[in-house]
């Protein structure tokens, strides 16, 4: 999935990025350190079970007036331990912190596939 660091609601990611005056994720955007860890086989756990990228904001920014919904925040599992995984979720911290951390919810029982994904 290609959502690692902002959450596009259009295709203009780079040129809102630079709008917002921020690089410390490079221009263009770069995703290469996620692509190699889902390569590796590790599993996004929000993404695994099923949730929007609308459900995957886990750091929304307004910096010289755009507003970029960043995910900086992650639980990966191994495919043996995605099995075990029955929810996972972004936690709103409103204004106690300025990311929303994620969690995750796994059983000691592998789940049939079907009941993670709900289809």
């Amino acid at each position: 999935m290609r959502f690692p660091v902002a959450i596009p609601t259009t295709n203009d990611l780079e040129e809102r990025l630079r709008r917002a005056r921020t690089t410390k994720y490079h221009l263009p955007p770069r995703f290469d350190v996620i692509d190699y860890i889902e390569k590796m086989g590790w599993i996004d756990t929000l993404y695994a079970n099923g949730k929007s990228p609308r459900e995957w904001v886990t750091a929304p920014r307004e910096r010289s007036g755009v507003h970029i919904d960043y995910r900086t925040d992650y639980i990966f599992a191994s495919p043996a331990m995605a099995r075990h995984l029955t929810v996972s979720w972004v936690v709103p911290m409103d204004n106690e912190s300025d990311h929303h951390p994620v969690m995750a919810s796994f059983t000691r029982t592998p789940l049939p596939v079907c009941n993670r994904s709900g289809t």
